[in-house]
């Protein structure tokens, strides 16, 4: 997901996330009952690091049908939003709510949220724009915004560490940053009270992947998860991966491709995956950390004599995704992302912090999502798109808590 808001910006990010975050050959696939073990680290041909952890235990069909009941439940179309708690009262009209919208199109959906939940409540709506690949332009954005003398700025994708230093200004000024899509905060501060899809979604969704890997491989999944750490929010879904699967398929194993920024930017984490697969063709699925990195993964494949030779799950689909999941290509499950909700989730937490209101019970407020395959994209009629719109009335259960329609 962090591709979403500033790949572009690797390298000039890099050096700002170091301060705060920066932090292929799979072993046999056991399905006897023997304690866990470490299989052979094999380092992938194109750069990054690689590891490997194979476990066995029994009950292996009680598993499956654990990760059934994971499955079927994420499978299920969402007809509420996460949030059911109302405002207090009536929020009042004519508040400056300012956007700062970077260059790529994902920044453009969540522009359009804004725009429309700003509408829905009579707020004055500034857009300034930042280029993720220089982020000194979003020091200057948000040094702009408080010229409008907004109630909340709010961007997306940026980590803490760029535009930290802005924060004593924010809070002379009595304004809230409200960030996105950027993992969780280092430093929290009033100034910023809410982080949205910041951690809590990205953990359940690498639960319900581990589960459909469980299930679709009968508990004896080998598994390549392709990581890029560098990203804080990105680390969290690896980290969660690899603890949902080894809790829900004992008899799974994992390899782990570590990508680096510099390969993120290049664009070579499909070769990544090529090469790994190529060293050991007893892989059968592959794990990716954003659907936005491997849009040209079918390709990729394809080029190398493995199509239908490996299904490829993971997190945050975007139209190539779902368009070749739902023409039934390599790529099988993934978690869906609501870019255009997220929009509204945060004119939401502005609403709530004038009203000295938590966001919600959970700490990024929740966006809604779908395990999406070929089945529940058929079946629900949703049509490839890079923001997942659901429930089709979002907007109107928003505003029925915002107590305006």
């Amino acid at each position: 997901m962090f591709n979403r808001f500033g790949s572009k910006a690797a390298r000039t990010i890099s050096a700002s996330v170091a301060a705060v975050t920066i932090a292929g050959a799979l072993a046999s696939c056991s399905s006897s009952k023997s304690p866990a073990s470490t299989a052979t680290t094999v380092a992938p041909s194109g750069g990054g690091s690689t590891s490997a952890t194979t476990a066995g235990s029994s009950g292996a069909s009680a598993e499956v049908a654990a990760a059934q009941q994971i499955v079927t439940a994420a499978e299920q179309a969402p007809t509420k939003i996460p949030l059911t708690t109302p405002l207090a009262s009536k929020p009042p009209t004519g508040k400056t709510f300012v956007f700062l919208q970077c260059e790529v199109s994902q920044c453009t959906d969540i522009a359009s949220g804004v725009k429309a939940a700003t509408d829905a409540i009579g707020w004055n709506l500034k857009t300034i724009p930042f280029q993720s690949a220089n982020p000194a332009t979003l020091i200057s954005a948000l040094q702009q915004a408080l010229q409008y003398n907004p109630v909340a700025v709010a961007f997306s994708g940026l980590p803490e560490a760029v535009w930290q230093s802005e924060i004593p200004a924010y809070q002379k000024a009595g304004a809230i940053l409200i960030p996105a899509f950027m993992g969780p905060l280092t430093t929290p501060s009033p100034v910023v009270p809410y982080n949205i899809a910041a951690q809590s979604g990205t953990v359940e969704a690498a639960k319900q992947i581990a589960a459909w890997i469980t299930v679709d491989s009968n508990g004896t999944g080998k598994v390549l998860l392709v990581g890029v750490p560098s990203f804080p929010l990105l680390a969290v879904y690896s980290t969660a991966f690899k603890a949902a699967l080894s809790q829900s398929c004992s008899a799974c194993s994992i390899s782990n491709i570590d990508a680096t920024i510099p390969e993120v930017d290049a664009g070579q984490i499909n070769s990544l995956i090529v090469s790994a697969l190529q060293k050991d063709p007893s892989i059968k699925y592959v794990s990716v950390v954003d659907g936005a990195f491997v849009d040209g993964l079918p390709s990729a494949l394809a080029a190398a004599g493995l199509s239908g030779k490996v299904k490829i799950t993971g997190i945050g689909a975007d139209v190539a995704n779902e368009s070749n999941i739902l023409s039934g290509g390599d790529l099988k499950a993934f978690t869906a992302l609501a870019t255009i909700y997220s929009g509204w989730l945060m004119v939401d937490a502005a609403l709530r912090n004038l009203e000295k209101m938590p966001v919600v019970d959970i700490e990024d407020g929740g966006l809604p999502s779908q395990l999406l395959t070929k089945q529940t994209m058929t079946a629900d009629n949703i049509q490839p798109a890079n923001s997942f719109n659901y429930p089709t009335d979002y907007g109107q259960q928003f505003k029925t808590l915002w107590q305006v329609g």
